[in-house]
Parts: C-alpha cells; structure tokens; sequence
C-alpha cells in the first residue's frame, strides 16, 4: 500500500533539526506540499536566518515528489496557478472555526488540501492536529511518521 503524505512546513525545520537522511523518510510514501509552504520558508527574512533559509529550500526542492494545488483560494493568499477557484467550502469554514488562532488560513488551505486528495497531514502543531481530527482528517505528528505508526493509523 502506498501512503500519501501532506507535509506542515513545521515539518521541514523537524527533518532539518532530526538530522535524519532523506532516504530514512518511509519509502512506501509519496510526500505532497503546496505553495503555502513554500511561500512560507520563501518568506524568511531575517539576515540570521538565510542560512536556515536556504537548507529549508534546499529540501523543499527534494522532498516532495508532488506540489499539489490548494483544493480552494482565498484572496491575498492564493496563488493563481496554484490553487483551485471553488465555492464556498464547508470543510474549510469548519476546520478554519476549530483551528483557533489568529492567521491560520494557510493551515485551513493545507489542511483542507490534504483532505480533499487523501492524504495524511504530518504536523508538529498541536491545534492543526486537533482541528484536523475535528473535521475527520487523518494526522500525524513528525515521530510517528518516521517510527511508522501511520500504517497502524488507517
């Protein structure tokens, strides 16, 4: 069986700070992202930070096997070309109303994404991962992707 796998962009500062090879990630995964991600490790600013910045990037660009578009856009977020114009979204009212927290439409566009092309979100955000299993996601954390406990998760 083949599993899909949406990666949080937290999830790229856990494989940076694990120290873990590339090869070590499960091989019976395809790993997905869209381009909140990278938007988001683009969006790094701080001169301290480039070089995280840029090993960030350096995975970005080797990890996913696929950059999906988001199943929904929303205005000043969205990227034409990288996301799906669509109606209202009653997933993503409800995942964005239970992922409490100020500015958090860009985990409500993953997570909704990840939902909509079945696959796993892995996260390290405690609230995403609750309001993921609100709206009947599946998630896991970062160890339980590499222990492999996903496979006991369907």
């Amino acid at each position: 069986m083949e599993y899909r796998f949406m990666f949080d962009t937290n999830i790229f500062d856990k494989i940076l700070e694990s120290k873990i090879e590339i090869a070590d990630l499960p091989s019976d995964g395809k790993f997905f992202v869209t381009h909140i991600q990278e938007d988001e490790i683009n969006k790094i600013s701080a001169p301290e930070k480039q070089e995280k910045k840029h090993r960030l990037t350096e995975l970005f660009n080797v990890i996913p096997d696929e950059n999906i578009a988001t199943t929904s856009a929303v205005v000043g977020v969205s990227r034409i070309g990288g996301s799906r114009i669509s109606g209202k979204s009653e997933l993503r009212t409800e995942l964005h109303a239970a992922n409490k927290g100020k500015g958090k439409i860009k985990d409500t566009l993953i997570g909704e994404t990840a939902i909509k092309n079945d696959c796993i979100l892995v996260t390290e955000d405690v609230n995403f991962r609750d309001a993921m299993i609100k709206v009947g996601g599946r998630v896991i954390a970062y160890t339980e992707l590499v222990q492999g406990k996903y496979r006991d998760e369907t």
